[in-house]
């Protein structure tokens, strides 16, 4: 999220900033976060890809662009579902080639299912703060929460529509009931499908945080 203004894709269409005129509406801060670390790789100072070949660095480039460009919410029901029919199909028959716990992922042969394991790592990572311990958690919501209030302050300064689920989440009973709906309805699906393709005693250790903040 380097470069992050602190607002959203949507704030920034609403008001027809710069950025959003730049990318088209569509995944401003994501292509905004992607050129901002290619800009920064221009550097030779800078440039830790220096010693790959050219056809390399254009393959490491385009995997880039594309897991950070995932990051945008908009494409997250899309991910989850990818990710869930590879649950559903899988070779649960040992830990054969191409599996990790038994879901299959054939990154040798098939360049699609290593871009997919990339995405949803960074995805999953950059919604994953639910899935730390309660007390580092709760560090994140409240951060997101505050972010989120001052977004609806600028629409408000702005004049545009307000975006209506981040209204009154000064209210606590209301900010509690926006995180619980986030965890449950975004995060918790999709990683527990991430659970079944990592290992046991990690998979327990999220799970196990998640749960805790769904109860906190």
């Amino acid at each position: 999220d380097i470069a992050h203004p602190g607002k959203n894709n949507a704030f920034e269409s609403k008001i027809n900033s710069a950025l959003a005129i730049r990318y088209n509406d569509k995944s401003i801060y994501e292509n905004m976060h992607a050129a901002t670390t290619f800009e920064i790789l221009s550097d030779p100072a800078c440039d830790v890809f220096a010693t790959l070949t050219l056809e390399k660095k254009s393959q490491l480039r385009k995997m880039m662009i594309q897991s950070i460009l995932m990051t945008d919410m908009a494409s997250h029901f899309n991910l989850a579902k990818q990710l869930d029919t590879k649950v559903n199909a899988n070779m649960s028959e040992g830990d054969g080639d191409g599996q990790i716990n038994g879901v299959s992922f054939d990154t040798t042969e098939h360049p699609e299912d290593k871009q997919l394991l990339l995405d949803l790592i960074i995805h999953s990572a950059d919604i994953g703060a639910q899935c730390l311990p309660v007390p580092i958690a709760n560090k994140w919501s409240q951060g997101v929460l505050e972010e989120f209030q001052l977004v609806h302050q600028a629409e408000k300064d702005a004049g545009v529509d307000l975006t209506p689920f981040i209204i009154g989440l000064d209210d606590p009973l209301r900010a509690a009931n926006c995180q619980f709906g986030f965890i449950n309805f975004i995060v918790k699906p999709l990683w527990t499908n991430l659970s079944k393709i990592v290992t046991e005693d990690m998979a327990t250790e999220l799970i196990g945080n998640l749960h805790g903040n769904i109860d906190y």
